[in-house]
């Protein structure tokens, strides 16, 4: 697969959790740049777009089991292992954004993501490092667009939920 077809995936997949084009692209962005260019040995092996590790506290439910990838210098926690790159993107979104408590109407732009997370402790890398790489990718990502048909699924499904709910 190539770069977009994997970056089409994570924002396909980000949509699906209910973010917006603009924090779509931002999950993206994060995406493309920690795996980089979706080439490191954790995303080849665990479908792994974050770095995520085994989680103590929050949620489980979208990792399959814990990765054979251990980071020694890291700590001994294993990274997670998903089943799909869209596991992936569920468990950042649904799991450690929920479990932080993320207020994403103050996220509109890479400058806003990247300090958020790094006061999460998320990444340790320096602000003005993460931030470069989370801009020049994101602002790589205009053609990803959320199309017609992708809208008019939500819209008959959320009908359908509707209905359901009666």
């Amino acid at each position: 697969m190539t770069t977009k077809e994997y970056q089409k995936i994570v924002f396909d997949a980000a949509i699906n959790t209910g973010l917006n084009e603009t924090q779509a692209k931002l999950i993206t962005a994060q995406a493309t740049h920690e795996t980089g260019n979706f080439k490191s040995n954790v995303f080849k092996t665990d479908n792994n777009l974050f770095g995520m590790k085994m989680p103590s506290r929050r949620n489980k439910q979208y990792i399959e089991r814990p990765s054979t990838i251990i980071m020694r210098s890291e700590g001994a926690t294993p990274y997670a292992h998903y089943s799909s790159i869209e596991n992936s993107v569920n468990d950042l979104v649904l799991g450690w954004h929920k479990y932080n408590g993320t207020n994403w109407s103050k996220i509109k732009t890479p400058a806003d993501y990247a300090t958020y997370l790094k006061s999460k402790g998320y990444y340790g890398d320096t602000f003005s490092n993460y931030l470069s790489a989370l801009v020049r990718y994101f602002n790589s990502l205009d053609w990803l667009k959320i199309t017609g048909s992708f809208v008019a699924v939500i819209l008959i499904a959320a009908i359908f939920l509707l209905i359901q709910n009666k």
